[in-house]
């Protein structure tokens, strides 16, 4: 896997788009667009890892029950 340090990538969305995350960057203080994409895709990240985190914990957990409940048996 290759580390990333400073990436540029581009994406195309259409205009009506741009226009309205051109307005809620304005209004969250961001200082343009791209800070903006950047901070939404980081927020969604970080949800995406928190999600497959607790799935893990999840299937840990149902491992263990599964393991208890054979032995009883």
């Amino acid at each position: 896997m290759r580390r990333l340090s400073n990436e540029i990538v581009s994406i195309r969305i259409p205009v009506s788009l741009a226009q309205k995350l051109e307005l809620l960057s304005k209004r969250g203080h961001y200082l343009n667009l791209s800070e903006e994409v950047k901070s939404i895709v980081r927020k969604k990240w970080l949800e995406y890892l928190n999600s497959e985190s607790r799935l893990s914990e999840l299937k840990n957990e149902l491992k263990a029950e599964l393991a208890m409940e054979l032995k009883k048996k």
